[in-house]
C-alpha cells in the first residue's frame, strides 16, 4: 500500500540490532489504529516516521553545532564580519 498512510503508537522496540547489507534495523511493534480496507499481516515491513514529543517554541539543532566553553552552552552564527558566540539553554539531547 504505497500511498496508504496509518497512525498507531510504538510499543515495543527489541534492544537488539539486526545488520543487513549495513544497514542497522530494530524490530518495533507498533500497535495500528483504524485501517480501513487495508489488510495489513504479521512480518510485513514498512519504511515508517515516528513523531516524538514536541516542545513549542522549542528549535531543535544538531548535536553537532552545539558547542561548550567551561560553563557556557553556545552556537555559532553566521554573520557578515564573521561567526557570533550566542549563549543557548539547552533542553533535550540526544
Amino acid at each position: 500500500y504505497p500511498s496508504a498512510e496509518f497512525a498507531g503508537v510504538v510499543t515495543a522496540i527489541r534492544p537488539a540490532a539486526e545488520i543487513q547489507n549495513n544497514v542497522v534495523n530494530y524490530v518495533t511493534v507498533l500497535e495500528i489504529g483504524e485501517i480501513g480496507d487495508h489488510v495489513l499481516r504479521p512480518e510485513m515491513t514498512t519504511t515508517v516516521n515516528i513523531q516524538l514529543e514536541g516542545r513549542g517554541g522549542a528549535l531543535g539543532i544538531p548535536n553537532g553545532a552545539v558547542r561548550q566553553d567551561g560553563g557556557e552552552i553556545y552556537v555559532l552564527l553566521r554573520a557578515p564580519d564573521g561567526p557570533i558566540r550566542r549563549r543557548i539553554r539547552v533542553g533535550y539531547r540526544g
